[in-house]
């Protein structure tokens, strides 16, 4: 009875020592860790503050404060961090788009899975991978014909004129603008006239 809880126990403590030993850090934890990964990595672009950040992370939470509060600097490396978690849903891009950039990550992990066929979710154009095939554009609805397309009827506001009215609606000509509103020449505010 006595060496089974003795086996029992052990094998707890060992476990229990086991993971705290292979527990997972992000790399945005350790800094000095992370700066080494980054300059292995060798960027075109220079990384500022303490966690190097890439000058469009240190611009989206201000060059200023990430370069001198320390303390700051991490909690934008955190957001960053938890900001490609979300992204790539694994912690290890996590730590590479921190380490490089996420366009890098997209180009070499290739684009998630729920990215990808016909659903409703599309891939920003800014998010393709170098070299993928372009995301489709959306299916916009096409605008009824001109046939059954009734026309504008604007009211003329004080100050109007009719070159100042052709101005907000470009590709619209003065003859037409004319003819639409049976020849007339002469317009007053609050009349009301039709847009072809």
């Amino acid at each position: 009875m006595r060496s089974s809880l003795v086996v029992l126990f052990g094998l707890i403590a060992t476990s229990l020592w086991a993971q705290d030993s292979l527990r997972y850090q992000p790399i945005f934890m350790n800094p000095a860790k992370l700066r080494a990964a980054q300059s292995v990595y060798q960027s075109a672009s220079p990384r500022l503050g303490p966690f190097g950040l890439s000058q469009p992370a240190a611009a989206r939470f201000g060059w200023d404060r990430v370069q001198r509060d320390s303390a700051y600097a991490f909690a934008a490396a955190q957001t960053l961090w938890l900001d490609y978690l979300c992204l790539f849903e694994d912690s290890l891009c996590a730590d590479l788009a921190l380490i490089r950039s996420p366009r890098s990550v997209w180009s070499e992990v290739g684009i998630p899975e729920r990215f990808r066929g016909e659903r409703d979710v599309a891939v920003p154009p800014f998010l393709a991978a170098p070299g993928s095939a372009e995301p489709k554009p959306p299916v916009v609805p096409k605008a009824p014909s001109a046939d059954f397309a009734t026309p504008l009827r604007i009211t003329v506001r004080p100050g109007d004129s009719f070159y100042r009215i052709l101005s907000r609606y470009p590709g619209v000509k003065l003859e037409q603008l004319y003819a639409a509103n049976k020849g007339s020449d002469r317009i007053y505010p609050g009349q009301i006239l039709v847009i072809p």
